[in-house]
Order: structure tokens, then C-alpha cells, then sequence
């Protein structure tokens, strides 16, 4: 457990402009932190150091419903939901690119959010996590940006709560042939799963994101396929954000999608990922529990075609 201060005057005052960034849920409190101006790091933990976590504050969860009723912090302008190595990171990279966007990549507080409040009632979690998400941009009389989150790949479970908080905010859906996924997390275990890690229940999982996401699909909601992020795709997304792309930031985004996304350094050249035979050996071995989920994409992407960027 962090030692970190707790300080109750900022809940009772209503002060929270000096408490920082969300980083942690647990316990029904949260963890603020003073951060820089905008996060350029992959993944939202790589953007401070255990030893920074001695200097947090700590507040009530409760705070978070005055940020969900003060018009000063900004609502999220777009959503990322994916389904695991599948090109989320790249296009969430390639969308720092552009100096109008704060890119909020699979914060452990939204994280912890989600696993904290599973038995709160849903009207308050509502409300929670519209404080929660908020609190991430206020507003200010300088250059504004917009907010963008991306989820990691199990929040789909909580699409419903998020979509209900956030009706109006447009939402993208980054996929892949779930062969190619599933021979990735063969070959390159999530630290999740390096014990544990089953064809078939990972089969299933997809098979329920693909059936979540589909019950929710609006005319808010896009996709894009592994195959078809490119800079195209990227502007496209911009351009929905009314965000216009220079000739700089669109090099910038071109530099990128050449790199492997998930480099801190951003300066490793992504090679391509490439099914081994004795992976394929046992895809193949597992078919029966892959034939549903590759009918389901196929089903996906033809059924919601107009829905596509790319």
C-alpha cells in the first residue's frame, strides 16, 4: 500500500484545482497526481515512477461527483475500445500527433474504477465515472484540448456504463482477425496470462466483445480493422474531432505508424508480427473453438460496413 497524503479539506472545499490526475482507484478512494501538460508515453503507467506516487494525494471517491457537475473539466471527445493486439496503441499514438488531443492510454484508475465499483449503485457509478473522466482536461483560457481515451480491451464489459455516461461522444472499434490476435498472445503471453492462457476461453472473450460491441453500435460508433490503419484512417478520426492536420502532423503521423507503438523510446521499427508454424500448428489443433469467433468477425465487418474507416 502507497503512503501517500490524504488531505478530507479538498473534498469538503470543493478545491480541486491543484489536485493533478486520476492514477489509482482502490478502496473506494483515488489517487491524484500532479502531471505535465500532456502524456506522450504508450501506456498511461509508464508515465510515473513508483517513487512519484509517494507524493499523491488521496481523496474520497465521492470527489469525483463535484467534477461531474462542474462545467470547467471538459467531456472526453473520443473513445477507444479494441480487442487486444489488434493496432489500438498505434492509433493511439499516431492521434498524439496532433497538438489539439491529450491521449489517455488505459489509465489505471479507470482501470481500478471499474473493479472498485462493480456493487455500486448504477446511477452513482454513472455519475462517478463521468467525474472520473472529466477530471482528466479541465478547461482553460489556453489552447483546449480534446480528450481522448483508450480503454484497455476487458472495459468493454463496462461499454453500456461509459456509452450511457458519455451519450454523445463518438467511439471507434479497433479489430483484427482473431487468428492473428490469438497467435500473438501465444506467442507473446499477456503478463495476465502467461500461466494461464487457453485458446478457448480467449476465444470466448472476443466472441462476448464482438457481441457487446455490437448491441451498442450507434451512429457515434466506427470501426477500423488491423489492416486498414493508416494515415487515412487517422485523418479521418481528426476530422471527425474537427481537428484540422497540418502538413508537419501529418508527417508526424506517417513517422509513427512506421514505429513499433508500444517502444517508450518511439524508435524501434515495427517489423511485423508473423505466425510461427508451431503456432499455427496449434490454431489449428484448436480450431473448433475459433471457427464461431472468425464467423462472427467476418459477419462483423461485412454486416457494418458503413460504419468503417478507413
Amino acid at each position: 500500500m502507497y503512503k501517500v497524503k490524504k488531505n478530507s479539506n479538498l473534498q469538503r472545499t470543493g478545491d480541486f484545482r491543484n489536485l493533478g490526475v486520476p492514477v489509482l482507484c482502490q478502496r473506494n478512494s483515488i489517487l491524484w497526481l500532479q502531471a505535465k501538460k500532456n502524456f506522450t508515453l504508450p501506456f498511461f503507467t509508464q508515465e510515473f515512477s513508483p517513487q512519484a506516487l509517494q507524493n499523491g494525494r488521496l481523496t474520497d471517491l465521492n470527489i469525483l461527483r463535484s467534477f461531474a457537475r462542474n462545467s470547467r473539466f471538459k467531456d472526453p471527445g473520443l473513445f477507444i475500445f479494441h480487442i487486444g493486439r489488434c493496432g489500438s496503441t498505434l492509433v493511439s499514438q499516431a492521434l498524439r500527433r496532433s497538438p489539439q488531443t491529450l491521449v489517455i492510454s488505459e489509465s489505471t484508475a479507470v482501470n481500478g474504477f471499474f473493479r472498485e465499483t462493480t456493487t455500486v449503485e448504477n446511477k452513482l457509478r454513472k455519475e462517478l465515472l463521468r467525474g472520473l473522466l472529466k477530471a482528466y482536461n479541465p478547461k482553460s483560457s489556453s489552447k483546449s484540448k480534446v480528450t481522448i481515451f483508450k480503454f484497455t480491451s476487458w472495459n468493454i464489459e463496462e461499454l453500456g456504463l461509459i456509452l450511457a455516461a458519455f451519450p454523445q461522444t463518438p467511439w471507434v472499434f479497433v479489430h483484427r482477425n482473431p487468428v492473428e490476435v490469438l497467435s500473438s498472445y501465444l506467442e507473446r503471453p499477456p503478463a495476465w496470462a502467461k500461466s494461464n492462457f487457453k485458446i478457448k476461453s480467449q476465444a470466448k472473450m472476443v466472441e462476448d466483445f464482438y457481441s457487446k460491441i455490437e448491441s451498442h453500435l450507434n451512429r457515434n460508433s466506427y470501426w477500423i480493422d488491423h489492416r486498414d490503419i493508416k494515415i487515412e484512417s487517422i485523418l479521418h478520426l481528426l476530422f471527425l474531432l474537427e481537428i484540422k492536420s497540418t502538413i508537419r502532423v501529418q508527417a508526424q503521423i506517417t513517422k509513427t505508424l512506421k514505429i513499433y507503438s508500444k517502444d517508450p523510446k518511439q524508435k524501434k521499427i515495427f517489423l511485423g508480427d508473423h505466425i510461427q508454424a508451431d503456432t499455427h500448428k496449434i490454431l489449428t489443433q484448436e480450431n473448433r473453438h475459433l471457427q464461431k469467433v472468425m464467423m462472427i468477425y467476418h459477419s462483423f465487418s461485412k454486416k457494418f460496413q458503413n460504419r468503417k474507416l478507413s
